[in-house]
């Protein structure tokens, strides 16, 4: 099975297709049917398609429609990750394409979006003053060029034969130690000043968009990591061959996780009055508005308190 998570010498099953019975027969005993097969390729590319459009109105709202600050320069970072995951799991899935670098790169740089985000977010309820004023203004684009030159540099490294076949280590690791206690801790630190904090609430819009959609991380990013987990368990113990379920419905979790933002940024923008249909462009408008709206508002007490 050629496995969304670019671990190809690591989880690929060779299978074989029975004439007789219209089933893949893997190696490892498990048989899929070929309409069970057809109903998880179907699924996966309705996932795919509507992320994409999703991710495509994000990017091109973002890009082109409306005026950028610090926090949508890393969502519109995000969204170009998304598109890529999907575009490389996408052509990977239809034409078995075995370039395990292509998802790589891309998987990284949507990690490290994410990462990112979590940390901004955190700094802004924590420290409002200083992440309003003294910020440096470059930042955000800073981090960005960052996030998009580490896979590069990954990638240099991969030819240099020093990280080579070690990325799902370096994804247990990296995913183990930083990223996810990161953004768990984060996750946490929002919601605390979310439904705790009343000086939040004028900015419970953004920071609401921010911890859904690193939770929807968080939970879609633990069966990845199972997968990997069981993937090096099966590289070095041949016995251990039942990992195939578990790496399809990793595939459905990439699909969902790289699809699902778009969504949360719709619903966030609406309002519980909106009688008529909200465009995404409207309610991006909301969210990234109230994120502008709310910078003085925001810090009047903290000075005042001082």
């Amino acid at each position: 099975m050629n496995s969304s998570l670019g671990d190809l010498d690591a989880t690929q099953n060779d299978y074989e297709y029975n004439i007789t019975s219209d089933s893949y027969v893997y190696e490892d005993g498990i048989i899929l049917s070929d309409l069970g097969w057809n109903i998880w390729i179907s699924i996966s590319l309705i996932i795919y398609c509507i992320g994409f459009v999703g991710n495509g109105k994000v990017i091109w709202i973002l890009g082109f429609h409306m005026k950028r600050n610090s926090f949508s320069i890393y969502v519109l970072n995000l969204a170009v990750a998304d598109c890529g995951v999907i575009i490389m799991t996408v052509l990977t899935q239809i034409s078995e394409i075995q370039n395990p670098f292509n998802f790589r790169a891309y998987f990284i740089l949507n990690l490290l979006s994410f990462v990112f985000i979590s940390v901004d977010r955190c700094v802004s309820v924590l420290f409002p003053i200083w992440h309003q004023c003294h910020r440096p203004p470059k930042l955000s684009l800073i981090v960005c060029a960052v996030t998009w030159v580490l896979p590069l540099v990954y990638f240099v490294l991969e030819l240099a034969v020093l990280f080579q076949d070690h990325f799902l280590l370096f994804q247990l690791i990296f995913n183990g130690l930083i990223s996810y206690p990161l953004m768990v801790i984060s996750s946490l630190i929002l919601l605390v000043k979310i439904f705790f904090k009343q000086h939040q609430q004028k900015r419970k819009r953004v920071l609401t968009v921010t911890l859904l959609a690193l939770m929807c991380f968080i939970v879609f990013q633990y069966n990845m990591m199972a997968d990997i987990f069981l993937a090096i368990i099966y590289s070095t113990h041949p016995w251990f061959q039942h990992i195939f379920i578990l790496a399809l419905v990793s595939d459905i979790c990439i699909a969902v996780n790289s699809s699902i933002n778009p969504i949360l940024y719709f619903l966030a923008g609406r309002n519980k009055d909106d009688q008529s249909r909200v465009s995404i462009k409207l309610a991006l408008h909301r969210v990234f508005r109230n994120e502008e709206d709310t910078k003085e508002n925001e810090m009047q007490p903290d000075k005042t308190s001082l």
